[in-house]
């Protein structure tokens, strides 16, 4: 007996909805959703669900779409605005026309606050401290918002502003973002009371804290009724600290406080502390082991962590977070040679680690890392050093084929010499040897001028014969520092891998 035909149309609402559940972005959203008006108007809720508009023009657009159909706004549960972000990492001849924030807050608040219903989560990341309007508008109108993110590059947030009114929220962030080094003499006052009582007595079931206050004198003291408070439901927890050179006592009442904090909160899954060091010389070396203030209790357990970011020098005191522990980010500082046995061995300690981002000094050190982390799928390493591919290619290529589970790999670096086509040869040596890797991502970076000369992506797929293909995307700047280029192409990969490089060099002045 033939099996019977039946057709998408045929199929009940709820097996459509969970098909549109499964589908990865808005543009294959969008292609579904052409197929037929049905598809349309069923899965136009899970379209509109999460809006995250980060640049200037998507800004814009969204603003356009939702003035001449105001009804959209109310499927909108994730609404972020990124209104006049700094640019990416890529030379530009023009930068974007400059957004006028005052009229985007105004915008939502006269036009749009209204039926954004359904809004649960709000996420402000712009030059300035939007009008406070806004924030009035949102806790009046938006009953189920319960997760508020705000990020300004200004120096001052109003103590009395209307952010600070918020209650029984279950996530908040507050990020003053930097605009230059950090340096010791910046006083902008305490910290508003008003900031501290809404977390403290308004918001007593958060589940995820993130305070980076870059530029503040006070150093995250003054949060001690913060530090010492108990939020039953807290998951993960993000915050910024100052290590002194210069006056190392001035670190032990934070260093107190937050200890006292991570041992009261045992079911922290998710921590971040990320350490910047005020000193009067900006050429000074980084801390010493001995130098690191003590943040964390020993005897605190946090079985369920399983995602750390910061340093290796704090992370090592974490002595019994090692058994759950699946994601780790050390990039915020580079591990050196004095220390690469104890970061190998503390590794080695990690049976469960799957996620691994570093920052390496040296490209020597990266095989210990391998070495250290058999078990790895995420592997991101930067390498601070200037060095060049063309005699540390095999050895990469050969430390990657002891990680047999390994997934995606990205390697950032500030490469010594430009090679013709070097760095889409690598990444098919590399993927020839390694078929497990899905998606590579290379980069070449200018650490001083804060861009990528060149970044290549490459993601591995295949077709209905079982064929892999590469799907390409580089793009950067052009030889001699003139123009840039942004290339995509889809190409068959082979059996047999070319040779790494070919003999033509051009070097590369930064």
């Amino acid at each position: 007996m033939a099996p019977t035909q039946v057709s998408l149309t045929d199929l009940p609402p709820e097996i459509l909805l969970l098909i549109g559940e499964m589908v990865d972005g808005n543009a294959a959203i969008l292609q579904f959703m052409l197929t037929s008006k049905m598809f349309h108007d069923l899965l136009l809720p899970r379209l509109y669900r999460a809006m995250s508009l980060q640049t200037n023009k998507a800004c814009n657009g969204a603003m356009n779409v939702f003035l001449k159909y105001p009804d959209r706004c109310q499927h909108i549960q994730m609404l972020a605005l990124y209104p006049n972000s700094i640019p990416g990492a890529w030379p530009r001849k023009t930068l974007p026309a400059v957004l006028s924030e005052r009229w985007l807050a105004l915008r939502i608040t006269c036009l749009f606050a209204l039926r954004l219903v359904n809004l649960r989560s709000f996420v402000w990341d712009g030059e300035d401290y939007p009008a406070d309007e806004l924030w009035i508008v949102l806790k009046g109108m938006c009953p189920q918002l319960t997760s508020v993110s705000c990020t300004t590059r200004q120096r001052e947030i109003p103590a009395d502003c209307s952010l600070f009114n918020f209650d029984n929220l279950t996530e908040f962030g507050m990020h003053v973002s930097i605009g230059g080094p950090v340096t010791i003499g910046i006083g902008r006052g305490p910290l508003p009371q008003e900031l501290l009582d809404m977390l403290i007595l308004r918001c007593p079931n958060l589940v995820a804290l993130t305070l980076r206050l870059f530029e503040s004198a006070h150093t995250l003291t003054e949060l001690d009724r913060v530090m010492r408070s108990y939020f039953p439901e807290l998951r993960s927890v993000c915050m910024e600290i100052f290590v002194c050179r210069s006056d190392p006592l001035r670190c032990q009442p934070l260093s107190a406080a937050l200890s006292t904090f991570l041992s009261t909160h045992p079911n922290l899954s998710h921590v971040s502390i990320l350490p910047y060091i005020l000193q009067a010389d900006a050429t000074a070396n980084l801390l010493s082991d001995r130098e690191w203030p003590s943040i964390v209790d020993s005897t605190a357990p946090l079985p369920n962590l399983w995602s750390f970011v910061g340093v290796w020098e704090l992370f090592s005191q974490f002595h019994h977070a090692a058994n759950r522990l699946q994601a780790l980010n050390l990039t915020g500082a580079p591990v050196v040679e004095s220390t690469a046995e104890k970061v190998y061995l503390r590794l080695q300690a990690l049976p469960e680690l799957k996620s691994l981002d570093v920052r390496l000094s040296s490209p020597a050190l990266f095989e210990g890392i391998v070495v250290a982390c058999p078990r790895l799928v995420h592997l991101r390493v930067i390498i601070s050093s200037t060095f060049g591919l063309q005699k540390t290619a095999k050895s990469i290529v050969r430390a990657v084929q002891q990680l047999p589970r390994l997934r995606s790999f990205a390697l950032l670096k500030k490469p010594r010499t430009l090679v013709e086509q070097s760095m889409l040869r690598f990444a098919l040596v590399l993927l020839a040897r390694n078929l497990g890797i899905e998606e590579l991502n290379l980069g070449w970076l200018d650490w001083k001028r804060g861009i990528r000369i060149k970044d290549g992506m490459y993601t591995v797929t295949r077709d209905e014969n079982g064929q892999r293909h590469l799907d390409v995307r580089e793009r950067g700047i052009g030889l001699w520092n003139h123009g840039s280029f942004d290339r995509r192409f889809r190409m068959k990969l082979e059996q047999k891998p070319p040779r790494v490089y070919n003999r033509r060099i051009v070097h590369l002045t930064l």
